[in-house]
């Protein structure tokens, strides 16, 4: 996980457009999906930690859901640019959770 201490600057917008399909496709100042899910993550966390009402509630959703999924980018995917092939569903969820991330 990434040691930054700062909330990614997508999350100022409304917490109802919150999702990691949208961050990592809009996140363009960051160039690995790596990088990208590491800085989700840890800007989700620093909400958690840090903030309350609306922004921790949907941080604290958004982590369960992440963990839940059990997305396992594949290793020789994270430099071809292709989101939807780098990712990889474990859980019996993945239709509700493809509709939720707007797949």
């Amino acid at each position: 996980m990434s040691t930054s201490k700062t909330i990614h600057e997508y999350f100022g917008r409304k917490v109802s457009d919150w999702d990691i399909v949208r961050f990592l496709d809009e996140c363009t100042n960051i160039e690995s999906y790596r990088q990208k899910i590491e800085c989700y993550l840890s800007s989700l966390e620093l909400i958690a930690n840090t903030e309350n009402g609306q922004r921790r509630k949907k941080a604290l959703e958004l982590q369960k859901l992440y963990r839940e999924a059990s997305i396992r980018p594949q290793k020789q995917c994270w430099d071809t640019g292709d989101l939807r092939a780098c990712l990889m569903f474990k859980s019996p969820r993945v239709k509700s959770l493809r509709a939720y991330w707007h797949c």
